[in-house]
């Protein structure tokens, strides 16, 4: 999304889909210390989100790697 959790973008995934970064809402994904990647996963309560994790700042980016686990439910 490339976004962050203010911007109107990301209202329409919250509406059917589970945001997994919902579990850690205020870590940072970016060198900036804002949170601008999103893991998202459909169709909204399918699935169980485990962890959310993110990853070191790399050189190969200005973003972290952002992962979750996920548990069909």
């Amino acid at each position: 999304m490339n976004c962050t959790r203010k911007c109107d973008s990301l209202f329409l995934p919250h509406e059917a889909w589970d945001v997994c970064n919902d579990l850690n809402p205020l870590a940072a994904t970016h060198r900036s210390g804002l949170q601008l990647d999103y893991i998202c996963a459909y169709p909204k309560g399918a699935f169980e989100v485990k962890d959310f994790m993110i990853g070191p700042l790399t050189t190969a980016s200005d973003h972290m790697p952002v992962t979750t686990t996920l548990e069909q439910k």
